[in-house]
């Protein structure tokens, strides 16, 4: 079953073309990672598959379970998001059912319920009554991902989700990437770490500045030449020997 269906999509700003011919499938419990370098256009494509930009035909597909009032509705965790002055996390959380509560109505007891039950898979119930913009970046950051999941979509998009965050809130917020997708959610990221994607990620989609790409799985396509490529510079992959049966990988630029 594919949850999103993108068939030779092209997106293109004014003069300025982004992407051409892109082919991608979306399936539950997948991690899709998206890597390149700034400004090729990562964000452009998940506000695309978000609905929020048009492409330039019809050439995305839902299935239906994705379709609420005949608009896609996805889980999404931008790059930036309100302050949320004032507002306590289970507030904030309780925000990602906007969606689900027809105009002019208020959120109900069983939405607030919903919330607390995120709020608790996601470990943040000793914040629940904190006020958000008194949190960290990372405790930010994972509430945002509790609002996502209040949607109740099979699909949760993250934009660079682990750009601000140290090293502990980026390895918790990876670990909750992997467990989502077990409970077969589908997972979009995109990331500027790619070792992030070749651990985290099934589908692997690299973005090049000369609007082509390759999609494949990490395995494959993370490589000298392919990292080269995406970020015009000399790039090598060191491997540092065995660890617990398995071989440890890094990169570097080459000197």
């Amino acid at each position: 079953m594919n949850l999103i269906t993108l068939a030779h999509a092209t997106f293109t700003y004014p003069h300025k073309p982004i992407f051409t011919d892109l082919s991608l499938t979306i399936k539950p419990g997948q991690r899709t990672a998206i890597l390149g370098p700034n400004g090729v256009g990562k964000s452009t494509l998940l506000k695309c598959l978000l609905g929020q930009l048009p492409f330039a035909s019809n050439q995305i597909s839902y299935h239906p379970s994705l379709i609420h009032q005949q608009h896609p509705l996805l889980g999404y965790v931008p790059q930036v998001w309100p302050s949320y002055q004032g507002y306590a996390v289970l507030e904030v959380v309780t925000f990602g059912r906007a969606a689900r509560i027809s105009s002019w109505s208020v959120p109900q007891s069983s939405d607030y319920q919903h919330a607390r039950r995120v709020i608790e898979q996601l470990d943040l119930t000793r914040l629940i009554d904190r006020p958000f913009h008194h949190l960290s970046g990372g405790e930010q950051q994972l509430v945002i991902l509790a609002q996502a999941l209040t949607t109740d979509s099979k699909v949760i998009i993250l934009d660079e989700p682990t750009s601000d965050l140290d090293f502990y809130h980026q390895h918790q917020l990876l670990q909750l990437i992997d467990q989502l997708a077990d409970q077969k959610l589908a997972i979009i990221f995109t990331t500027h770490q790619p070792l992030q994607a070749a651990k985290h990620a099934d589908q692997l989609l690299m973005l090049f500045n000369d609007q082509t790409h390759r999609l494949g799985k990490p395995s494959n396509l993370f490589t000298d030449a392919n990292l080269t490529q995406l970020y015009g510079t000399d790039i090598e992959i060191i491997t540092l020997g065995p660890r617990h049966g398995k071989l440890l990988k890094t990169i570097q630029v080459k000197q």
